[in-house]
């Protein structure tokens, strides 16, 4: 059995004057009691997405529902298919992310041609991600992607932990599959691939939100959509137009992300402080600082195409920040292209931390954990038992939260 509602409304398009959407959502049985949050997700996307994006290419939309787990049908104008469990928790909006990614589809993939899948589904969940971020707030005034779901027998039971709310990178562009799959090929026609490809490309566009700023971004996109629409657009093209509206070459950054094995990892391999004999740096005795940092995968966060010239380097897309013991904090850029780079202070105060990449702008960087180093070193058995107390503990919380809720 299958129920038909047809919902219209006034979607804003943009600085345009509102414009009528009719919005039929065909839900199967059992997702009957979904209709209110579809309608509200797909009026948030086709606002959103006709701001960032441009007109929407349909005057008419169609939702389906079909089982959560069901291959859905190849994306035509007009139409989209969302997978749904039968419980879906208000607070974990994996409903809301299927509608999102779904609509966006119908600009990238349907009014624009994108042969390069990876390509197309990689700006769907990027976009999606920032859509959801909205409907969260919006609905629980808290600044948030969802909240963490686990599910149960099969997919039957699930379980929302409302206590534990998740970001857009942690979970809005597929972070723990693009971890198990770091440099995956975005050429490669795996289809057991096609999330992990998926989620580099929403990391690479999240990225560079962080790096270009989302006004460049977002032009880039608007740009995209408006030369294409109608058109195939390839990865090439993509990338080129991307840095059109942002007034940069761009290639040392999508190069290796579209035509590579590309994997990018970053760390602060040491950090020493060690006193200077005989040396004074004012009234007190000097200290000696070291500080190195190091590439471990082999693409490269440059900030330009310029290869280095005589022994300078070329870039400053890299931001390594030091706080040293006094108090003061001194930031310096590095083209991340050599395998190491050291970093020698001398002064009476030593760095007591250093940090790579400290505002987490590189979304595509493999582990976060190797990114900070601090002096003294923690004693190792210290950390080990505060780690199991944390662990008993938030065990008790969950299962508290879970008997009363």
């Amino acid at each position: 059995m299958t129920l038909v509602l047809v919902l219209s409304g006034a979607v804003q398009r943009g600085n345009e004057a509102a414009a009528p959407v009719d919005i039929t959502v065909r839900l199967d049985a059992d997702h009957q009691r979904h209709e209110a949050r579809i309608r509200d997700a797909a009026t948030e996307a086709i606002s959103q997405y006709s701001e960032w994006f441009g007109p929407p290419p349909f005057d008419r939309l169609a939702i389906a529902t079909i089982a959560a787990g069901l291959e859905p049908p190849p994306q035509a104008p007009g139409q989209a298919t969302v997978g749904a469990h039968w419980l879906q928790p208000e607070r974990s909006l994996t409903l809301e992310a299927a509608v999102a990614r779904a609509i966006a589809k119908q600009w990238w993939g349907v009014s624009v041609a994108i042969p390069a899948q990876s390509l197309s589904d990689g700006i769907a969940e990027y976009a999606q991600s920032r859509t959801l971020e909205r409907i969260y707030d919006r609905r629980h005034q808290r600044l948030a992607y969802s909240t963490y779901e686990v599910r149960y027998f099969g997919g039957l039971v699930p379980w929302a932990i409302r206590a534990l709310r998740l970001d857009r990178q942690t979970a809005g562009i597929g972070r723990s599959t693009y971890r198990q799959h770091p440099d995956v090929d975005l050429r490669d026609g795996d289809p057991s691939l096609r999330e992990a490809r998926s989620a580099k490309v929403a990391a690479a566009l999240l990225t560079l939100e962080r790096y270009i700023g989302w006004p460049a971004l977002q032009r880039g996109l608007s740009l995209a959509t408006e030369r294409y629409r109608g058109r195939r657009m390839s990865t090439d093209d993509f990338a080129r137009t991307i840095g059109d509206a942002a007034d940069r070459d761009l290639s040392w950054f999508f190069n290796p992300l579209f035509n590579d094995l590309s994997r990018w990892d970053y760390g602060v391999a040491s950090l020493a402080t060690e006193p200077l004999r005989d040396a004074q740096c004012g009234a007190a005795p000097c200290i000696r600082s070291t500080i190195v940092v190091e590439r471990l995968g082999n693409a490269m966060f440059s900030g330009t195409a310029h290869p280095p010239s005589e022994g300078f380097e070329s870039g400053r897309a890299i931001e390594i920040e030091m706080d040293f013991a006094d108090g003061q904090r001194v930031i310096q850029r590095w083209d991340g292209r050599a395998q190491s780079q050291t970093i020698v202070f001398d002064g009476p105060s030593p760095v007591t931390r250093a940090s790579i990449d400290p505002r987490d702008v590189l979304a595509l960087d493999l582990t976060r954990l190797n990114n900070t180093r601090t002096t003294p070193a923690v004693d190792s058995s210290a950390v080990m038992t505060w780690s199991a107390r944390w662990t008993v503990w938030l065990q008790d919380l969950l299962l508290t939260h879970a008997f009363f809720y």
